[in-house]
């Protein structure tokens, strides 16, 4: 789970003087004023950040924060403590910093239209309030009279930063059986194998991201070796084509301090036929030679830290990371339907746990040759039971034999699901793919707050991810999961049961106990019938919709009602 910490920076909120009028020479005499003055908004992301990085440093003791000492911090949010008239302005200054992180320079001249009169005799002031504070300074669009210069009064703030985590190296995992590959291992970004080796014999061999908080230790930079030679050494992987023949293959990192540029994040993309360009995978910054050179498979990418991703969003135009990759998103799912539409791989790839998904299914049937094959590493029902001697079975008789199939793994999920509960879930699911659920936690009265994704790869299977909300918010679609469940629909039509198997990843925060909690009231918000518990499909409506009206606490509370 990522750290989070709260520092005090402060501001100053002051009057500027735009003009000051004095009559005192002409008792008799009126003056009127017309007035034009300029609101400008500057940010200096460099000023800013650079500000939280000494404020953690300088506060992190005497404030008890709990900063850990090389480790770095990105914003979250901002909260204006003080009470100032331009609280609500200040705030949301300090929002656009933090959620764009980059720099901005609004400027808008108005011209006032009141008249402002100076009695004979008399001396009149306008003034305009101004806010800064370490890379923000803010004109207000307000202002005041006086006879002499308002004071100026600091502004407290306190600042919500999270600990950022870089990709420190890739190391190489071997198993003999692919139902051992690593939850945590290096996706790949269209859905198929993550097994390096996966068509050329030897082990299986996949890339596990071991991430760091400490700024000086991320990796700068990746680079593939193909050697006729055994090498080891620092900051290499072992050998990725272990025990399949032929030449070595490796992935060498530097971690260079002096580089401002650090890795976040990495995937793998397999494509037959053409060499990928970045082009082709939105969202990421740098991509390594073919490690598969020779041998046609897997290509690596690499995502860099985010000031490529904004550069980018800003030459198209956008205004945000988040809304680059939502943008580019139909071009990966069309450079995915390409890569499959050109040519199966020459061999055949072994079943990994269930891919992302990318449809609904439409018409389950349980017959295999009514229907087109699962793409290239799904694991199917087929892979956990003998499906024509299943069919054979009772349908009490299948629960029991599913149940059991799962019960000597202890992070395993297992549940029986009837075809009309699921087909309620389905219809739910199609219109409602994401949302998040409520975890109570024991000896609180708040709740951590998860999110869930609904994918289907295949007419059979659908799939549902879970993820910390937090982490999401951070990493998006790089994120972790902790808990991956597949329902599998072979049998729905012939026994009316749709079975149900997933896995809870051990040390993500979430156990098996509380994963079935989000399992149950995942069931009982997509699952209600018609016209019944209207509260529930009420939030998801509004979720889906990006409603202003949606509310936690509504949805805490619809879930309290499940117990």
């Amino acid at each position: 789970m990522s750290k989070y910490i709260t520092i005090p920076v402060t501001g100053r909120f002051y009057w500027v003087e735009l003009w000051f009028h004095d009559n005192s020479t002409n008792p008799k005499g009126t003056q009127v004023v017309d007035t034009e003055m300029k609101v400008v908004r500057t940010v200096s992301i460099s000023q800013f950040n650079e500000s939280i990085k000494k404020t953690v440093e300088t506060t992190k003791n005497t404030y008890s924060v709990g900063a850990e000492v090389g480790a770095s911090y990105g914003p979250v949010s901002a909260t204006v403590k003080s009470e100032v008239t331009a609280s609500k302005e200040i705030q949301d200054t300090y929002a656009y910093t933090v959620r764009e992180q980059k720099d901005m320079s609004v400027q808008e001249t108005i011209i006032d239209n009141r008249e402002y009169i100076v009695k004979g005799g008399g001396k009149l002031g306008l003034y305009q309030a101004f806010f800064s504070a370490p890379g923000v300074v803010v004109s207000l669009n307000q202002t005041r009279t006086g006879g002499e210069l308002p004071a100026a009064q600091d502004v407290a703030i306190d600042l919500k930063l999270q600990e950022l985590q870089f990709l420190k190296e890739l190391q190489a995992v071997y198993t003999d059986n692919h139902n051992n590959r690593p939850f945590d291992c290096l996706h790949e970004i269209t859905g198929q194998n993550e097994d390096i080796n996966s068509g050329f014999g030897g082990k299986y061999c996949y890339l596990k991201p071991i991430f760091t908080n400490q700024v000086n230790q991320a990796m700068t930079q990746c680079r593939v070796r193909v050697e006729s030679s055994a090498v080891k050494g620092p900051n290499i992987t072992d050998d990725l084509a272990k025990g399949a023949g032929g030449k070595f293959r490796y992935l060498q990192f530097n971690q260079d301090p002096n580089t401002p540029s650090k890795f976040t994040a990495a995937a793998l993309f397999r494509r037959v036929g053409n060499a990928p360009t970045l082009k082709d995978a939105p969202g990421y910054a740098v991509m390594t030679t073919d490690i598969n050179a020779g041998r046609k498979g897997d290509w690596l990418v690499t995502e860099k830290y985010r000031e490529k991703l904004r550069q980018k969003a800003a030459q198209e135009g956008l205004q945000s990371v988040d809304e680059l990759k939502t943008v580019y998103k139909s071009r990966i799912l069309e450079q995915k339907a390409s890569t499959n539409a050109q040519s199966q791989p020459p061999y055949p790839p072994p079943p990994p746990p269930p891919s992302q998904p990318t449809a609904f299914p439409s018409a389950p049937t349980s017959s295999p040759s009514s229907k087109p094959p699962a793409p290239p590493g799904l694991k199917t029902l087929s892979s956990y039971i003998d499906l024509p001697k299943t069919l054979a079975l009772p349908p009490k008789e299948i629960e029991h034999i599913w149940r059991l199939r799962h019960a000597s793994l202890p992070t395993s999920l297992c549940a029986i699901i009837p075809s009309t509960t699921y087909l309620r879930i389905q219809e739910t699911a199609r219109k409602h793919p994401h949302f998040i659920l409520p975890l109570p936690r024991e000896g609180s009265s708040g709740a951590e707050i998860h999110f869930l994704q609904w994918s289907f790869p295949a007419p059979d299977t659908a799939t549902v991810v879970f993820t910390h909300l937090a982490e999401y918010k951070l990493r998006g679609e790089f994120s972790q999961p902790h808990t991956t469940i597949t329902m599998h629909l072979e049998l729905m039509k012939e026994k009316g049961l749709v079975l149900m198997q997933g896995q809870v990843l051990e040390g993500r925060g979430v156990s098996v106990e509380e994963a079935r909690w989000l399992i149950l009231c995942l069931q009982k918000f997509y699952g209600g019938e018609q016209g019944k518990h209207s509260g529930r499909r009420r939030l998801l409506e509004r979720f889906s919709q990006g409603d202003e009206a949606f509310r936690v606490e509504e949805l805490v509370d619809e879930a309290e009602k499940i117990i």
